[in-house]
């Protein structure tokens, strides 16, 4: 049985010099229809009324061209920003602690984004290149082409602050329903601890990820801090305070670049030598709140923890491997994985012994361990 399958790729965009003056004119009166709807939701709000329907938002916001002669601009991508508003506002609604209430966008800001739906069906990719009408035939390269057949769906250009422009388009694939028999049997296994500093602790040995390659990236922290610091004496918007914003944005983009890539490399690697994996179901932005006025907050949000299972979760399905979540609840950093007793510990102590067998290991070694115990007994409750 075969069904549809929505993928979204990221793609750097090259745009010629008309094509970029049109970008960016296309963020500014993005930004203004945001802030100006924004406005007209906020003083709904204070009345008490409820939030404008999205149809009626986009409608408003493609009327926008004509009410502010925004001539050579494209209605469909302006409509896209009153959905998005719309959007925004709804997930704050649902979820009000997790989802923060939308804010206006900086008019003078560098970056921006671009987005259109392909409601119209003119969207089109040919040989290496994505034709939009609004800015015609867009120079595009990635890793991997959109395959034969693809529907484009939606497009989305952003200008990030390393002045780099990217493209991310989501297209829609028929693939195959996944066959729960033709996983591959159990075989080699591991377990994996969170771990803010190392992103995990596997109970492989041979599984690790060393100091250096997370370490990698405090040099350049360090670089932006000071980088930072200048920028806030700098006279505002001047061009010394451009260039220093442009250095920042290269350096984020690098330590980003850097996550991303240590990232991909384990998740495939952990998707190819294992037949089973069980990590532990963690609400690591709980986690970042709680410790949020100290360090270890910001070490914790920047570890990237949420991306990392998402990868490992479609790499893990496409080669037919099993990815198994332990509760949360589950006290694995308070059992001794050689006799099973139970003890509380401080969080500051990082080495774990047993009293009743005498065993000394490494306090997140000895979590793996138990995490892959209990996800084998959960692989066995579910045969």
């Amino acid at each position: 049985m075969s069904q549809f399958q929505n993928t979204s790729c990221l793609f750097r965009v090259y745009p010629n010099q008309t094509q970029e003056q049109k970008l960016l004119y296309s963020f500014l009166v993005s930004k203004r229809i945001w802030n100006d709807l924004l406005l007209q939701e906020n003083r709904r709000r204070e009345e008490g009324s409820a939030p404008t329907p999205c149809d009626l938002l986009r409608l408003q916001s493609k009327r926008y061209v004509v009410k502010e002669d925004c001539k050579g601009g494209d209605p469909i991508a302006y409509g896209e920003v009153g959905a998005n508003l719309y959007r925004a506002i709804r997930r704050h609604l649902l979820a009000p602690n997790q989802c923060r209430y939308p804010k206006p966008k900086v008019i003078h800001a560098t970056t921006g984004s671009y987005a259109r739906s392909n409601e119209d069906g003119a969207i089109s990719y040919q040989d290496g290149k994505l034709y939009l009408p609004y800015l015609e035939h867009l120079k595009i390269r990635g890793l991997s082409p959109i395959p034969f057949g693809a529907r484009i769906i939606s497009v989305v250009i952003r200008k990030k602050a390393s002045g780099k422009y990217v493209a991310s388009i989501t297209y829609s694939v028929r693939a195959k329903a996944p066959d729960p028999a033709s996983f591959t049997p159990v075989g080699k296994t591991v377990g994996l601890d969170y771990s803010p500093a190392r992103l995990f602790v596997a109970s492989d040995p041979d599984l690790q990820i060393t100091k250096e390659e997370v370490a990698a990236n405090r040099a350049d922290v360090r670089k932006i801090k000071k980088t930072d610091s200048k920028i806030r004496s700098c006279t505002h918007l001047s061009n010394n305070q451009k260039k220093l914003r442009l250095k920042e944005g290269i350096l984020m983009e690098k330590i980003a670049n850097r996550r991303k890539d240590l990232i991909e490399k384990y998740s495939t690697k952990i998707s190819k030598e294992y037949d089973a994996v069980f990590i532990e179901d963690i609400d690591v932005k709980e986690m970042a709140d709680r410790h949020s006025p100290y360090r270890f907050g910001r070490i914790i949000a920047q570890s990237a923890w949420g991306l990392f299972i998402k990868r490992l979760s479609q790499k893990c399905k496409q080669r037919q491997k099993r990815l198994i979540k332990v509760s949360r609840y589950y006290p694995s950093s308070q059992l001794c994985s050689s006799c099973g007793y139970r003890q509380q510990i401080p969080l500051e102590k990082r080495i774990y012994t047993c009293p009743k067998c005498g065993l000394q290991i490494s306090r997140d070694f000895n979590a793996a361990l138990n995490i892959q115990k209990e996800g084998l007994r959960l692989l066995k409750t579910a045969h």
